[in-house]
């Protein structure tokens, strides 16, 4: 409705314009069924009349009434028809009036072909009836016992009059009703967006300041209610990314603080005229040390703000076998040197994704089982269908596992235990060789697939890692 051809903004005009529009189309309505029912009432009286008049009159011309008999009984049908009579010697029951109110433009006669012999009530000049406009005159006629035409009409002037005087009572009546009725609508229509009203002033309050202010949705209207829950979910909502983004800007700050006071310190030092050169280059490798750390870091965030910013979105079907077997490759030198080893069930499940991200997201997984495995176990690798149409892989390790106080912050941003600590966690809760944004990034990706992941500890010890994708006949079912 917000288009061109509705300008109107404002739902309480909206309102008014609806009742207005809905009130002249069932008005309209009503008058104009009305207006025809009257209409056809009248013309229909109308014929019954001259139908009446004609047959009296053909009637008293068949039996030679004289001109002293017909001459009252035309003139007395001219007027208003509310009573009946005996005419005699005539046997014949007429409606006759029992006023004197005469129906002005009715006339009845008698047609020689050439002029009117008889005419009771015919106006000045009337011709020939059959040459009279058929849109002013409503005209009955039958043939004459002695020749000519028995004629009996009316002129439909005074009708149409009272058909327009009607017309214009209608229109002033509807636009008297809009006239009374509009403050009436107004008042409701302000008392049916007094909820409404109240959610705008508690919305600028919560973005004036007061973030802990919700909305009332149990005194809510039943329609508003649903709207109001909506609000106050994306209000909390809201309000814990606006902490998690302080938190997290914090932390950057913290994670950068401390190798850029590093390199500030080495910088002076190298500055000092003792230094000799073995130890101007061991303070060139530490900054470079930093620096590469400080960069790993930047690459990272990098990294967890494209998987932010990608969102919900719809991907193609992809093989994930390949995608397993290139994720093994990246860290297989890595397992080797930690003598950890490799296990992987090969599949060749489909799921819908963007395999670059998820190959990320298994490498890290990977990296992280490595890592912690002892030496001589293994890391395995398995990809799955599930029963809702789903792909499950899952990455398993022999280690430690994960305490259970730190899992539900597994996820969390260089956090640990909900606190934050001068170390950086990794996906285990141990102590990061890394940034402490592994698990972080594979959320943020797993979330733009419309995907999951979760932890939980392995059925012989150690951390298995579980994402969920969606599957192929997920989305086609």
């Amino acid at each position: 409705m917000d288009r061109w051809w509705f300008p109107i903004r404002s739902i309480r005009w909206r309102v008014v314009a609806l009742f207005i529009v809905v009130g002249y189309i069932v008005g309209g309505a009503v008058r104009l069924s009305n207006y025809g029912f009257i209409r056809d009432r009248l013309e229909f009286e109308q014929e019954n009349r001259l139908g009446r008049r004609l047959k009296v009159l053909e009637e008293l011309t068949r039996t030679g009434a004289p001109d002293t008999i017909t001459g009252p009984v035309m003139e007395a049908l001219l007027l208003s028809p509310e009573g009946r009579v005996s005419l005699l010697p005539y046997h014949h029951r007429l409606w006759l009036p029992e006023d004197d109110q005469e129906k002005e433009g009715e006339f009845t006669g008698q047609w020689s072909g050439e002029r009117w012999i008889h005419g009771w009530g015919l106006p000045g000049g009337l011709g020939d009836p059959a040459t009279l406009d058929p849109q002013r005159y409503q005209i009955r006629q039958v043939p004459a016992p002695d020749g000519g035409l028995l004629v009996a009409g009316y002129d439909r002037t005074g009708i149409n009059s009272e058909l327009t005087r009607l017309v214009v009572v209608y229109l002033a009546t509807m636009l008297f009703g809009t006239i009374v009725l509009l403050p009436l609508v107004w008042w409701i229509s302000s008392l049916a967006l007094a909820p409404v009203r109240a959610i705008g002033r508690t919305a600028r309050r919560i973005a004036s300041g007061e973030s802990r202010l919700r909305l009332e949705t149990a005194t809510m209207a039943s329609e508003l209610r649903e709207m109001g829950g909506a609000l106050n979910g994306m209000i909390d909502r809201l309000e814990g990314q606006a902490l998690a983004q302080a938190a997290f800007t914090a932390d950057i700050s913290h994670e950068l603080g401390n190798p850029i006071n590093t390199i500030l310190l080495q910088a002076q030092l190298a500055g000092d005229p003792q230094v000799s050169a073995d130890e101007l280059r061991a303070t060139l490798r530490s900054c470079g040390e930093t620096a590469g750390r400080m960069n790993r870091l930047r690459e990272s965030l990098l990294q967890l703000s494209r998987a932010d910013a990608t969102g919900p979105s719809d991907f193609a079907p992809i093989d994930l076998e390949p995608v397993l077997e290139e994720a093994l490759g990246n860290i297989r030198d890595l397992a080797k040197a930690r003598q950890v080893g490799l296990e992987c069930q090969p599949s060749s499940l489909e799921a819908l994704g963007d395999a670059d991200l998820l190959h990320q997201v298994l490498v890290n997984l990977l990296t992280n089982a490595i890592r912690h495995s002892p030496a001589g176990g293994t890391v395995h690798m398995e990809a799955q269908s599930t029963q809702d149409g789903a792909v499950a892989v899952t990455v398993r390790d022999e280690g430690p596992g994960v305490a259970p106080e730190l899992v539900p912050h597994l996820f969390g941003r260089f956090r640990s235990g909900g606190k934050k600590t001068g170390r950086k966690m990794d996906g285990h809760g141990q102590e990061a060789e890394g940034n402490g944004l592994g698990l972080a990034i594979c959320q943020s990706i797993l979330v733009a697939h419309r995907g999951s992941i979760r932890y939980r500890p392995g059925p012989k010890g150690g951390a298995l890692f579980e994402i969920r994708l969606p599957g192929v006949e997920t989305e086609t079912g």
